[in-house]
């Protein structure tokens, strides 16, 4: 099974899950893999688009075991596409290093770097150079607002030689809203008269 990774630069909200959805319809028989502790969109997004059960990998909860979620599922998929968690070096922290990186290079993984422009052109690129590491196959730039914005946003790119895979243009009707995995409503504090 050939393994792709999807991660971006430098937060979480840049488009990684709707770039991991078009992999996972354009591949055909692929494996959803979400890396870190979201249970939402992997049964409701990642499952519904791929039609195989997506599994999750979270070395907190699963210890050495989180190499078999992609070993169990080899014989109904041809790719495992990993969507990582937050920004690429984000949860490396001790006591366990469970960034996107980790898994990435524990398990050999090359990946597409998400890159979203929708605040930035040229620096699009300075910010994202620290994210380019050897597995890094090149980018896809997202949230673009018009053909010019677009050709700024690229030039530094190619003038590095960095492969640019695809262009997404920004879209109301591309925009999956933001979900939680716990309440963020704010709590009254001793004492509050609210």
């Amino acid at each position: 099974m050939k393994l792709v990774g999807v991660t971006a630069p430098p937060t979480t909200g840049s488009g990684k899950t709707t770039v991991t959805l078009a992999l996972l319809h354009g591949l055909g028989r692929a494996l959803p893999v979400k890396i870190g502790p979201d249970y939402i969109d992997p049964p409701m997004l990642h499952t519904e688009i791929s039609g195989i059960r997506a599994v999750n990998m979270d070395r907190w909860l699963q210890g050495r075991a989180y190499r078999k979620a992609i070993c169990r599922q080899g014989e109904v998929a041809d790719y495992a596409v990993l969507e990582g968690v937050m920004g690429l070096y984000d949860s490396g922290s001790p006591p366990i290093n469970a960034s996107t990186d980790f898994y990435f290079r524990a398990l050999g993984v090359k990946y597409l770097l998400v890159v979203d422009v929708s605040r930035v052109a040229e620096s699009a690129y300075y910010i994202s150079r620290g994210f380019m590491g050897k597995r890094c196959l090149g980018v896809i730039i997202n949230n673009y607002r018009s053909q010019k914005h677009l050709e700024m946003v690229e030039r530094p790119f190619r003038e590095h030689s960095i492969r640019i895979w695809g262009e997404i243009p920004y879209s109301e009707s591309l925009k999956i809203p933001e979900r939680h995995l716990a309440s963020t409503r704010p709590r009254k504090s001793a004492g509050s008269t609210r």
